[in-house]
């Protein structure tokens, strides 16, 4: 096998670095171990890519993709992006993926999905954090979180509440309420 592409990157320290990457995978025996709807189930896989931005620390973008090697329709798209305003963290990551090109297991319906994150530097030790996850295709959220975090030189707290949205057949919505304590420097 052979995986091929282009790959390309310019750094300007003013407006930082972007990035690009293009490229696919050739077999030259079928591979019956991948599902038709991998992309990968061929001589040749479909087309993959990459492209980026990154300012330092600052700001974080990038835009992930496959396309159809044959009809070239888009199969896959990801979005995520990362701001880091501190001590304040903003991430947030959109995914869509066509029903033709979703695992067998889910069959017969485009998914897409939208996860935001965001936390917190109250103080040096003292970090609050919280993110959800929406199924967009089905206007619904799928779950959400919150922790207050302290990380101190010994010991780390965490106390978190998450809330499941799912509810099929015997499965119903559920909150959970946990605390964490890590201890740490507990050996030679």
């Amino acid at each position: 096998r052979a995986n091929y592409g282009v790959r390309a990157t310019m750094s300007n320290p003013d407006i930082g670095d972007f990035n690009l990457l293009f490229g696919q995978n050739y077999r030259t025996k079928i591979d019956n171990g991948f599902s038709s709807r991998s992309g990968l189930d061929d001589n040749f896989s479909d087309y993959v890519g990459r492209i980026g931005h990154q300012k330092g620390a600052l700001l974080d973008v990038a835009y992930r993709y496959r396309i159809d090697k044959d009809d070239i329709s888009l199969k896959r798209s990801a979005i995520t992006a990362g701001l880091n305003l501190s001590p304040v963290r903003l991430n947030l990551d959109y995914l869509s993926v066509d029903e033709n090109s979703a695992s067998d297991d889910i069959t017969g319906t485009n998914r897409e999905i939208m996860l935001a994150s965001t936390s917190i530097d109250i103080t040096k030790r003292w970090t609050l954090s919280t993110n959800g996850h929406r199924d967009l295709e089905n206007d619904e959220w799928v779950a959400a979180k919150a922790g207050l975090i302290y990380a101190g030189d010994c010991v780390d707290f965490q106390l978190t509440w998450f809330k499941e949205f799912t509810r099929d057949r015997d499965i119903r919505p559920n909150t959970t309420l946990s605390f964490q304590i890590s201890l740490k420097n507990l050996g030679y």
